[in-house]
């Protein structure tokens, strides 16, 4: 059996900053023990980048600092059993928000 992956968070429409907590859950009807890796998209969901490979446990905490701002992130989970491979995606758009810079006003 291919392993079953829910997302939990973030949320859609979220907003983070700082660090974010990552959480799913995850298994797998033959009871084996599952791999995870956190994948992270920018753009929709139209490519994919690897935030972290080999997890065991079901929660990442990803720290945002210099991660650009954006509107339009999405994270994927895979799970594989070693054999079989499943996933979980974000369905909505979550934001990344970054650092606000105001003008120096000179005199």
């Amino acid at each position: 059996h291919s392993p079953i992956v829910l997302l939990d968070s973030p949320d859609a429409g979220a907003r983070l900053s700082g660090a974010a907590t990552i959480t799913w859950a995850g298994s797998d009807a033959d009871g084996d023990p599952l791999i995870y890796s956190v994948l992270v998209s920018a753009d929709h969901g139209a490519t994919w980048e690897m935030l972290v490979d080999g997890l065991t446990q079901a929660t990442f905490t990803w720290d945002l600092t210099g991660i650009p701002a954006g509107s339009a992130y999405r994270i994927k989970i895979v799970a594989t059993d070693g054999f079989n491979t499943g996933l979980g995606v974000s369905d909505q758009d979550f934001s990344i928000e970054g650092r606000t810079y105001l003008p120096l006003i000179r005199h």
